[in-house]
């Protein structure tokens, strides 16, 4: 759950919040009604009202709406807006809305029931030639010789503290998912397309994707990195990628189970995979590695998934 000062992180991320407002502003028409999905503080459904929205819905299940509240209230638009607590999932509206605007990502868009959400308000508030923000999501992904990355789920689990063997606890940490800041210097091979997700066709919340990243250089490589480009609406977006201006997102970092010496010319074949679990309001990840040498070779690397992180999240395996 986000606290007041991850609310203001948010609005001081000017990358965002700057793509965010343009986008509302070329997509809001005078009389339009609006769907503001996570609302939090409430600033896309007073910039909303700023371009003419009849009517917005504010949807936010946590309690900084009554925040949210309170800015409409001082920005003179408390009267246009309406603000539902709840779980969008769980509520009707009385009329569909022109735009429908989502900010729900974490690192990637796949990030608890974000878009399960988001799917499922596109189908039942939304018009049929309605614009929605984002438009588009594009994943990516790189692999990385981070060791300073790959060091907050490696330790202080590989060794022993005081003679006490941690490594049964180091399964968890190398089967698991980190924001890191991933630098451009870091990345090992090309980036990848993982997936593409178009909003207004986007029916299923899983993936599947097998993709291939040959090293750039030789090197280590610990993991690999994740992130998006995004299209908000026509020519506005913005990317969290390696080598972009700093935003709120960060970039996700995917461990391997051990690192990886690779020349230049290896490849690692990645089977990824993430599975949304309804009853967990979460992913469940799998990402099976392998080693294709320059030189023809093949052999299998490790078989990893987040169902090793947290064995008492998930009541199912894979």
């Amino acid at each position: 759950m986000y606290d007041i000062y991850d609310h203001g992180r948010m609005i001081a991320d000017r990358v965002r919040g700057d793509a965010y407002a343009r986008a509302i502003a070329s997509a809001v028409r005078p009389g339009d009604i609006v769907v503001d999905l996570g609302t939090g503080t409430g600033v896309f459904a007073v910039l909303a009202c700023r371009a003419g929205a009849r009517r917005v819905y504010a949807i936010e299940p946590a309690g900084i709406i009554e925040v949210a509240r309170e800015i409409a209230a001082a920005n003179g638009c408390l009267d246009r807006i309406e603000f539902l607590q709840s779980d969008s999932r769980k509520i009707e509206l009385p009329e569909k809305a022109n735009v429908l605007i989502a900010d729900l990502r974490g690192t990637i868009p796949f990030f608890t029931a974000s878009l399960d959400a988001l799917i499922d308000a596109r189908n039942r508030f939304l018009r049929e030639d309605g614009a929605l923000i984002p438009q588009r999501d594009v994943v990516f992904a790189a692999l990385a010789e981070s060791p300073d990355s790959y060091a907050v789920h490696d330790q202080p689990w590989a060794s022993r503290w005081e003679g006490v063997d941690l490594t049964p606890a180091r399964r968890l940490t190398a089967n698991s998912m980190r924001k890191r800041m991933i630098e451009p210097e870091e990345l090992i091979s090309q980036p990848a397309i993982v997936v593409a997700l178009d909003y207004a066709t986007i029916a299923a919340t899983d993936f599947e994707a097998a993709i291939a990243l040959p090293a750039t250089r030789d090197g280590v490589v610990h993991g690999f990195a994740l992130w998006f480009d995004t299209l908000l609406a026509a020519g506005i977006g913005f990317s969290n990628a390696p080598g972009s201006t700093p935003t709120i997102y960060g970039r996700s970092f995917v461990p391997f189970e051990s690192p990886v010496d690779l020349r230049e010319g290896d490849a690692i074949l990645i089977d990824l995979g993430a599975r949304f679990l309804s009853d967990a309001d979460d992913y469940l990840w799998r990402w099976n590695t392998t080693l294709k040498t320059r030189d023809g070779q093949s052999r299998e690397l490790f078989r990893q998934s987040t169902f090793f992180g947290h064995p008492w999240k998930f009541g199912v395996a894979e």
